[in-house]
């Protein structure tokens, strides 16, 4: 990785992987039964918070908030989604303030991909190993565009053609 196009190919395909991987796994928690599915009903019953929480993602609940804000609205999944494959392909461009913004993203999302992944340990553990997996991705690329900034500042070199 010694030439700023090849980081930044790196950095695009983990945007870009990181986020098909994160829809997946937004759509796998909402339409697949829980892991403690045969438990819930019995917890639901018992009034303890985990059956709460399952039964309330069962109906549609709001999700997990953050600062007010549904973490899971298909608004913002998908948003995310598009902004992350619109970033890989400026960062492809080789535009320099693009490699600050994929480290604010990438960073902003390796936190709270750690926080699911943290929340969902011992409950849904598929989900908690995608959520870390994602974060991974998150991290390496958030390292890879640091890195691409401190070994070219201020780069402007133009991508080759091929």
């Amino acid at each position: 990785m010694n030439s700023l196009p090849t980081l930044a190919r790196w950095i695009a395909g983990l945007l870009a992987v990181s986020a098909v991987v994160f829809a997946l796994a937004i759509m796998l928690e909402r339409h697949a039964p829980s892991e403690v599915s045969g438990a819930t009903t019995e917890a639901t019953e018992g009034g303890s918070e985990a059956g709460e929480a399952a039964e309330h993602r069962e109906t549609g609940g709001e999700g997990e908030t953050l600062l007010g804000m549904n973490l899971e609205s298909p608004w913002l999944v998908w948003g995310f989604v598009v902004v992350s494959f619109v970033l890989a392909a400026v960062v492809l461009r080789l535009w320099p303030p693009a490699f600050s913004m994929a480290v604010f993203l990438a960073g902003l999302a390796a936190l709270l991909d750690l926080r699911e992944a943290i929340g969902k340990f011992g409950t849904e553990n598929l989900i908690a190993v995608l959520a870390l997996t994602i974060g991974l991705a998150h991290v390496a690329a958030a390292i890879l565009a640091i890195v691409a900034i401190r070994r070219f500042p201020g780069a402007r070199i133009r991508p080759t053609p091929g």
